[in-house]
Parts: C-alpha cells; structure tokens; sequence
C-alpha cells in the first residue's frame, strides 16, 4: 500500500505500434497480494484485450515479481499474402555473346539466338496468389493483410492452356520468344541435313536453322535469323535479325551474307558482308565487310587479312594485315555513302512537306467551297483525290523520316570512332578514319589508332 493505505494497480504500458503490452507491479507488503483477475481487469482498463499470456501473469502472481516490467501481451502480425505468378519453363534470356574459351579462342556454339519448343511442351505454370492472414494488435483490432493479386493470362500465340487455366502447353513446333507476360511461338524452320541443289533455295517466314552445311550457289531467305552449324560455302544467306554461322564462310568471292542484325561468323573469307548491327568473328580473309555498328575480331589471334572492313562504330582486332604485307583497308568513322544519303534524305523530306502542305491547304479551300454551294458532287470527288493524295504522301514522308533517323543513328555511333589492335599491324595497311588516310610502314606492336587534327595519329597501347 501507499502512504494512504491503498493498495497500487499495476502500471500498463503499451507500445508505439500497439503491437505489445507491458505490466509493471508495484512492490506490496508481505501481507499483501495481486490475483490474476486483478491484472486482467487492469489491462482490460487500458483496453488490453488481445494476445494476454494468462500464464505468464499467473507465474507474475505467484512469484511476487515486483518493480520489473514485463511483456504480457502481444499481438498477431498480418501475413501477406503473395501475387499470382508465372513459372517459365524455357529459356527466355538468350546469351546473344559467344563466349571466350580459356585460351582465348571463340566458342561460337555458346551463342544461343534462339529457343526451340516442341508441340505438347509445357511452356509455363501459373502459380495462384496467396490470400494472406489478417492480424491483430493489442486492442483486439484487426489490421488488414495485404491481399494476393491474380494476374491475367498469358497473352499471345502458339499454345494453349489447361482448363483450370494453371497450365500452358505449346500447341506447334516452332521459336519461342517471351515479351512481359506475351508468348509468340513462330514456326522455325529446321534442317537436319545440308542446304544444296537437292534442298532448293530456302525463303522462309520464320527462323531458320541448318544442322548442315549450306553448299556452292545454295540462297536462303528469313525474315527472322540465320543459324548454320556446318560450313558455308559460295552461298547467299539474308536475314531479317541475325547471322550465326558456327563453323564459317569460304565465299569463294561468290558469297553474299545481308544481316538486318548482327552477324558471328567463326571466320569469313572471300565474301560480300553488309551488317546492320555488329560484327564478331574470329578472323577476315580478303572479304568487304560493312557494318554500322562495331566490328569485333578479338579471340586468340584473330585477324583481318585482306580486302576492306568497314566499322562505322570502330573496328577492334588482335591482328591487321600478315607477314607477306598483303594490303588491308579498315575503315571506321561515318562512310561517305550513308553523309550522301542523308542529305539527299532532307532534301527529299522537305520537297514532299512542302507538296504535303498543298494537299493540306487544297483540301481547307474545298471545306470552305462545300458551305458556298449546292453542287457537291464535282467537290466530293475532289476532296477524295487529295484526301488520298495526303494520306500518301504522309505515310511516305513517315518513311522517310524512319530511314533518316536510322542513319543519323549510325553517325551519333561514329563519333570518336577508332581502330584497334591489340597485338599487330602489319606494313601495308590502310587505315581509314573519316576524310584521314595512314599507310603503315612498319610492324606496329599494340597500338589504337585515332582522328586528330585532320589526320589519323597512332598511340601504343
């Protein structure tokens, strides 16, 4: 008791979050006692109704444990529930870069462009959300879980899902390729043998893939990529995306390889190249190459011997040229047909803007004709030449544009472009930068070479 002979009740405290309650008894005389009910309703006062160790707060009691704050309540935390998820069953982050072997030299079977499925695969598996638990603080009120969220279907083509809509099943043969939550399955052509007369030329909506070689005077067409794993020999290959070619080309100064892409190659010899994207390979053999990107020759003791190699975006390369000085000519920087092109590009775009604000400024006369008159129908047929007419030439300007950008998108890459060589150049090599020229002279051990002051100067590496 106090001094004013009252006994004192416990002293309840609750924390921040409400999450716990604690009990503190104050020291009584050895006459004198607390009983559970006691504790309950001090609790219930402070309006401690949830979550209460009854057996704690007995143990409390009998143990006269006194002066010393205790946790006797505490709360139940919500569990949250999980979001419906998508498990995919296939390979969907494509390695696009070969990978380089121990002793330097190029694995090009590493590169994986494309991801095969057979019809009646299973491609993906939904995972159902989680409804998740609601908790309770101290007070007895509820605090809310966070709910599982569905998601919806797999969009896309080429399959098909169970009933219960937890299982997706590849309903044809073909490349899969995934995009967020979109599947597309696109028929992929597959050749188990070799491409040559007895094949035909190949043109193909899709992916195609050789297991074989493709013989002399073979053309194969996609929209999409190429991959042959046996040789290429005095062939035409164009494709839409990229060029895979494991085992190389012996062009015979007969080949021709188109890349909308990028084109991996482990070597290319006496052959006609024209790049979009990059270009890696392991070694060039008097072959014209022209990509608008990078052009890569780094495995081992890759080299370009021979012929001309265009890099817009720089040109990288163990060795130039070879011991019997054959000459070789790379070129990096913007080429001058693509500065021609350009501009005849803006000339082009403003010629047709201008006709286009004819059409335009025609069609607003005919508008303001059509409230004058009663007679329509010559100015209804007018109105429909030049409403065509402006829809045209709209479309064609678009075009136009797109090509324009794309190239001015080649000659932003082209800045500060350089050629480097990271063992060797040979004498007899022409480098080109820009408008500059050099002409070695000399071996040249690791060196970079680089536009400076309208000329081209060449830093050891």
């Amino acid at each position: 008791m106090d001094d004013t002979g009252i006994k004192r009740e416990p002293v309840i405290r609750i924390s921040y979050d409400r999450m716990e309650a604690y009990i503190l008894l104050p020291i009584l005389g050895d006459n004198e006692a607390y009983t559970v009910d006691e504790l309950i309703d001090a609790a219930a006062k402070n309006g401690v109704v949830f979550g209460i160790d009854c057996d704690l707060i007995s143990d409390m009691v009998e143990s006269r444990n006194f002066g010393h704050e205790i946790c006797f309540a505490r709360g139940q935390k919500p569990q949250d529930g999980e979001d419906g998820r998508y498990e995919f069953l296939f390979d969907y982050n494509l390695n696009k870069k070969p990978k380089i072997r121990d002793d330097g030299s190029v694995d090009y079977w590493s590169v994986h462009s494309v991801e095969v499925v057979k019809k009646g695969q299973e491609i993906a598996r939904y995972i159902e959300p989680v409804e998740g638990k609601d908790g309770k603080d101290v007070f007895g009120k509820v605090i809310q879980a966070k709910r599982g969220k569905p998601l919806p279907p797999l969009a896309g083509r080429g399959f098909e899902k169970s009933a219960d809509g937890l299982l997706y099943v590849a309903t044809i043969d073909g490349k899969i390729e995934k995009n967020k939550n979109r599947i597309l399955i696109n028929q992929v052509l597959e050749i188990n043998g070799d491409v040559d007369v007895g094949t035909g030329n190949i043109d193909f909506i899709g992916d195609v893939i050789v297991h074989g070689n493709v013989r002399a005077g073979a053309r194969i067409m996609s929209s999409q990529s190429i991959t042959v794993d046996g040789i290429c020999e005095g062939c035409v290959l164009e494709a839409g995306k990229d060029i895979i070619l494991r085992s190389g080309m012996i062009g015979r100064n007969k080949a021709r390889l188109i890349v909308k892409g990028n084109l991996f190659a482990k070597f290319i010899e006496y052959t006609e190249v024209n790049v979009e994207g990059y270009v890696e390979a392991d070694s060039a053999v008097n072959s014209i190459i022209v990509s608008n990107d990078m052009v890569l020759f780094k495995g081992g003791h890759a080299s370009i011997v021979g012929g001309k190699v265009y890099g817009c975006a720089g040109i990288e390369v163990a060795n130039l040229g070879n011991d019997a000085f054959i000459k070789t000519e790379v070129h990096v920087g913007v080429h001058k047909k693509i500065k021609i092109k350009i501009a005849e590009l803006e000339r082009l775009i403003m010629q047709k803007q201008q006709l286009l604000d004819n059409i335009t400024a025609g069609l607003k006369q005919i508008e303001m004709l059509e409230e004058k008159t009663a007679d329509r129908e010559n100015l209804d047929e007018k109105k429909m030449t030049l409403t065509r007419a402006k829809i045209e030439k709209t479309a064609d300007i678009n075009a136009n544009k797109e090509e324009l950008g794309r190239l001015q998108s080649i000659v932003e890459r082209s800045t500060n472009a350089t050629v480097k060589v990271t063992e060797l150049t040979y004498p007899n090599v022409e480098v080109y930068i820009n408008n500059s020229k050099l002409v070695t002279k000399d071996e040249v051990g690791p060196a970079e070479f680089m536009e400076k002051d309208a000329g081209i100067v060449m830093m050891s590496l």
